[in-house]
């Protein structure tokens, strides 16, 4: 009986290993497709320069200095630099199931009323698609950024109050010092 746990147990272990080892792969693979497609994807027409938008350059823009808040961020909270990638590409990944998992919806609901699908369904609604989507992980990236473990207004209330008694013990001192003189 003891040798059925042991044996389960290590592949349990070993299976947890490879199975995470894949995910954390597939994520990053993953994340690097989105940066590189999000940062191409003004080129799509190959028009070159003449075809951009205000609006897609505004996107890269910002999305680059979310990403480079994001890891700022974890820098500066101390998380370690393979925590800080693991939580930005499974945030990423994330961002591209769910486009995925819509147009999916999309395609069914699609089929279901006129029992074809042509890309040209997709054209209709392209730009305002390819916008929500922008807006959707410019604030997603945002709003999942490295927090501070400790509650931040108990902590700059301390700080407040700590402050505060130094500058009354300055301010005590500084009067007594001319007493002195």
């Amino acid at each position: 009986m003891r040798l059925i746990t042991k044996t389960d147990i290590f592949l349990q272990k070993t299976l947890n290993i490879i199975l995470n080892f894949t995910k954390n792969i597939t994520c990053i693979l993953l994340s690097i497709a989105l940066i590189i497609l999000s940062l191409i994807n003004t080129f799509e027409y190959q028009e070159g320069l003449y075809d951009i938008d205000i609006f897609e350059v505004l996107y890269s823009i910002t999305f680059l200095i979310i990403t480079w808040r994001f890891f700022k961020r974890g820098n500066v909270l101390k998380y370690s630099k393979w925590d800080t990638l693991k939580k930005y590409t499974t945030i990423l990944t994330q961002l591209i199931l769910i486009p995925f998992s819509i147009m999916g919806i999309t395609i069914l609901i699609t089929l279901d009323k006129k029992g074809v699908f042509y890309l040209s369904n997709f054209e209709k609604v392209d730009n305002i698609i390819i916008f929500v989507y922008s807006i959707f992980s410019i604030t997603i990236l945002y709003a999942f950024s490295p927090l501070p473990k400790k509650d931040i207004k108990k902590e700059s209330i301390e700080t407040d109050i700590i402050h505060n008694i130094k500058n009354c013990n300055i301010q005590n001192n500084s009067g007594k010092d001319d007493e002195k003189k």
